[in-house]
């Protein structure tokens, strides 16, 4: 067991519409449960808005939230969401952001977990 954190972010790409959007997925291997304790998502130019997590294996779940801030991952520190969520594993974990300014250029999520894997050695 140990913990660990992944960062997407969308190339500093601006969003031409108000539309959802996905960073990325993150695939949590076979035999693997990650319990997510903290999530942080933030766009550029102050744009703000929601990101929500789409778990295929909780197709049922609502896992939306607001932003935390701006793009810049330094503010990550002061403004984590805490979250205690289990994903059991083969299981894919896609993040999807909605921006509230069709101007809006990077935006980065970052999520920190504890990853229960067995020992390989």
């Amino acid at each position: 067991m140990y913990s660990d954190s992944q960062t997407l972010d969308n190339s500093n790409t601006a969003i031409a519409t108000v539309s959802e959007t996905s960073l990325g997925k993150i695939n949590i291997p076979s035999g693997r449960t990650y319990q997510l304790t903290g999530l942080w998502c933030g766009a550029a130019n102050g744009g703000g808005g929601t990101y929500r997590l789409s778990v295929d294996t909780y197709p049922q779940a609502n896992f939306k939230y607001m932003m935390n801030g701006d793009s810049n991952i330094a503010t990550l520190a002061n403004n984590i969401t805490n979250t205690n969520i289990t994903i059991r594993g083969p299981a894919e974990l896609e993040v999807l952001t909605t921006c509230l300014s069709a101007t809006s250029g990077k935006q980065m999520f970052n999520v920190q977990y504890i990853d229960n894997a067995s020992p390989t050695n």
